[in-house]
């Protein structure tokens, strides 16, 4: 039997509560050559463009943790082919739209498994299927929008990528009634009207949008829902995608929906340092509506603000906002942002010799770019994620992914969006294959509004995409000698509960 958690459940499921499995991580994948990398990844894009051939309640389910060249299907950098043939189909096991079946897969596609490509979800039969808008005789064609050019080029390149490497772990052993996966990329350029265009275009050509990701998100969110595009994002962030019926996150940002966890961890180690807080953010996107929504929470639970500021995405001088920080005598400093923007606060801050008691940087700085980039200058950050550590290979999925993600794209680095990128796919795909010669877009909207406490496999905390709820569940990490280290809780993950806030 799968473990609970590790399995989607609809509005009137129990869950449990369970520890993940261990798994060294091997050279999963390594076997194959390079060409057949290329061709299960997907191409052939018919989108146009080139063709790139103490808080207590811890849960033990984590170990310790305008826009151009639409039709670019390989992903940024990478080559692939044309759609591989063959596959062996969905294998049999568990219920559909898991995250998790029975055991072993490892990180190998073929298998029955849970961490296998199909997630070990029973297979509907495939009669009555029917070619659609995105659907031919041999492939499925899923659209991944995000951020690639704009003011930080390559933003969410991560997700594109997890995306790509989830449809080659796939195609390589798997299909969905017979057809492979083919991921289109396109370009939503950090911007609103770019954003909906390129959905646009993937209502016309895609069957559903996967894994995507934008700061401007809000753009796309009414063209998606009036052409009943299914579209399983990365992350959702807006209120307007929230709003979408056919969009959803597999990892849901709502900003008025805050999770309490990090905060009342805070609290609890250092209250006197919480009085005198500081809530700065960038000005894009729906981030000030996630910085609000944030300090409201904070507020809820005890935290006293005196600074808050919004700061231009193109400003490179951090210095002011510092000194009026230190004006105010700041202890906490919370910061949503990117990590380019976290450089430069942390540069500012080393240079003005300010040093609070925390420095609290959101999960996207989880990367270790950001310690390539400033340095000791983070020495010390702390930062609240929710999902397993890059460095935690006993994780089976997180496993997978980063394997994969080398297949596709060597050299490239493991983050949060590319996490939930990854389990966007897996989503997609082991909703599909449980619908079988039902599927259409309609059928896998009602499929997917029915999810609730997924986790991909224990590689995320308990996520309900189909609620349009935050999250509560995380951990804390902080940066120690250039490295990223888990500080609390000990195991698992501190839930503590969400804020409903007002904006």
């Amino acid at each position: 039997m799968p473990t609970p958690l590790s399995r989607r459940r609809r509005v009137h499921a129990i869950a449990t509560l369970v520890a993940c499995g261990a798994l060294v991580l091997t050279a999963c994948g390594s076997r194959m050559t390079p060409e057949t990398v290329s061709q299960a990844a997907g191409g052939g894009s018919s989108l146009g463009g080139s063709s790139a051939g103490s808080g207590g309640g811890d849960f033990a389910g984590g170990g310790d943790d305008g826009f151009s060249d639409v039709g670019d299907t390989a992903g940024g950098g990478g080559d692939a082919g044309g759609t591989a043939g063959g596959g062996g189909g969905a294998a049999g096991g568990g219920s559909a739209g898991s995250g998790g079946g029975g055991g072993g897969g490892g990180a190998e596609s073929g298998g029955t498994g849970k961490n296998s490509a199909g997630g070990g979800t029973k297979a509907a039969p495939c009669d009555g299927f029917k070619n659609q808008t995105g659907i031919t005789d041999k492939t499925i064609t899923i659209a991944n929008v995000s951020d690639i050019s704009g003011p930080i080029p390559g933003l969410f390149q991560a997700t594109q990528d997890a995306t790509r490497a989830y449809a080659a772990f796939f195609n390589a052993s798997n299909d969905i009634c017979g057809r492979k996966l083919e991921v289109a990329n396109l370009d939503s350029r950090s911007d609103t009207a770019a954003d909906q265009a390129a959905y646009q275009k993937a209502c016309q050509s895609a069957f559903a949008a996967v894994g995507s990701m934008s700061a401007f998100d809000s753009g796309g969110a009414k063209v998606a829902e009036n052409c009943g595009l299914p579209d399983m994002r990365s992350s959702t962030t807006s209120k307007e995608r929230n709003s979408c019926k056919t969009c959803l996150g597999a990892q849901t940002i709502n900003p008025s929906v805050a999770s309490l966890s990090g905060f009342k961890w805070f609290i609890g180690k250092n209250r006197p340092a919480t009085q005198k807080a500081a809530f700065l953010h960038i000005r894009a996107g729906s981030v000030p509506d996630i910085q609000l929504g944030r300090r409201k929470a904070a507020e809820s639970v005890g935290f006293k603000t005196v600074y808050e500021a919004g700061i231009d995405i193109t400003e490179f001088n951090y210095a002011p906002f510092v000194q009026a920080m230190k004006e105010r005598g700041v202890t906490y400093v919370d910061f949503a942002g990117a990590y380019q923007q976290a450089t430069r606060l942390a540069q500012a801050m080393k240079q003005q010799g300010f040093k609070p008691a925390f420095t609290h940087f959101l999960q996207p700085m989880y990367t270790q770019q950001l310690i390539e980039t400033a340095g000791k200058d983070v020495e010390d950050v702390y930062l609240t994620v929710n999902h397993a550590m890059y460095d935690n290979t006993a994780n089976k999925e997180m496993a997978t992914y980063l394997a994969w993600l080398q297949q596709v794209k060597p050299g490239a680095s493991p983050t949060t969006y590319g996490v939930y990128a990854w389990s966007a796919a897996r989503m997609f795909v082991e909703a599909s294959i449980e619908l079988g010669g039902k599927l259409n877009r309609e059928a896998l909207n009602a499929e997917l509004r029915g999810i609730r406490n997924w986790t991909s496999n224990e590689l995320t905390v308990p996520q309900s995409p189909g609620t349009k709820r935050t999250a509560e569940c995380t951990s804390i990490l902080q940066v120690k000698n250039q490295k990223f280290v888990r500080v609390a809780p000990s195991r698992g993950y501190l839930c503590n509960g969400v804020a409903d806030v007002k904006l």
